[in-house]
């Protein structure tokens, strides 16, 4: 006698299968963070490496001036023929291998106001607003402004506004590793101020627009009727050591703040962690989101003689 063949089930069960998915739910929730930390921290290393690269950069850029890049971008002086206009970031693309965009900026200045052409006539030079370009080594894969298709050269980072032209390592007397030189800082950051006078309004719009900004920021505008006067102006990518005041305190930079609307005077922590800087030593360094006002000040002036605080 042939016994019937036992049998086989083709397929699950619906609560069986409910069981799966619920227990797939529960893996991909256990996931998830652990997927942001990794993707976060691999953006903190690319912006680590980021900050490494300019601090060597500066080093080369003052083995061969004798001095530091000026963090402001004023003109060269004198005013003639080879003249720089742009900001430290775009005196450093020579360092950052990236010599020919430099090369292209040269041609016949443009003055952003009449006087200056009346006053100085016509000069060629290397001029940063001639130039623009999404350079790998100035994004930070954590800056989602520096994205914008509207930034034509953004930078995720900013030079100290304490470093002028004037210095060189030997006058930095409070220590090259103890002077912050590059601060992670967000590409598009903007910000608005109006201010009434009787009956007329004045807004200045402040943005910090990139790396190769104009020096002089660009020609106000004005727009409205009735008094009322729109200032536009490009913020050079620098940061304050001074800090910000909000709520009745200082605070050295901002932690993620809301996009377009962070300070383009300070700088910016891409991660609840902290924010990265670069000292003039070149090491990279992160700074705590419970550093104080005073620890951070000191920490960006090179020859104040101050001793970093404990929170450093």
């Amino acid at each position: 006698m042939i016994r019937p063949e036992k049998f086989r089930r083709s397929a699950f069960t619906l609560i069986e299968l409910l069981v799966v998915i619920a227990i797939i739910a529960v893996l991909i929730g256990l996931l998830l963070p652990a997927v942001q930390k990794v993707r976060d921290a691999a953006a903190r290393t690319q912006s680590q490496n980021n900050l490494k690269q300019l601090a060597l950069a500066l080093h080369n850029y003052h083995d061969t001036n004798k001095k530091i890049v000026d963090a402001y971008g004023y003109p060269t002086w004198p005013y003639s023929n080879g003249m720089i206009t742009g900001c430290g970031f775009f005196r450093l693309l020579p360092y950052l291998e990236q010599e020919n965009m430099y090369q292209s900026s040269y041609g016949p200045i443009k003055w952003p106001y009449s006087w200056y052409a009346w006053y100085y006539g016509n000069i060629s030079g290397y001029q940063a607003s001639k130039v623009k370009g999404v350079l790998k080594v100035f994004i930070a894969p954590n800056d989602a402004t520096a994205f914008d298709p509207n930034l034509p050269a953004p930078c995720s980072y900013a030079i100290n506004s304490s470093i002028w032209s004037t210095l060189n390592m030997t006058k930095i007397t409070d220590g090259t590793s103890n002077t912050m030189v590059f601060a992670e800082a967000m590409a598009g950051c903007k910000q608005s101020t109006t201010y009434s006078w009787g009956r007329t309004s004045y807004t200045y719009n402040y943005s910090r627009g990139g790396w190769n900004w104009d020096p002089y920021g660009p020609p106000s505008t004005f727009s409205g009727s009735n008094g009322n006067y729109t200032y536009n102006y490009q913020y050079p990518p620098y940061f304050s050591a001074y800090g910000l005041w909000v709520n009745g305190r200082y605070i050295p930079f901002e932690v993620r703040p809301q996009e377009g609307k962070c300070s383009p005077w300070v700088a910016q922590a891409f991660s609840s962690s902290g924010l990265q800087v670069a000292m003039f030593d070149g090491s990279v360094r992160n700074v705590s989101t419970s550093v104080s006002q005073r620890t951070f000040y000191a920490a960006a002036t090179p020859q104040q003689g101050e001793i970093l605080g404990s929170d450093w």
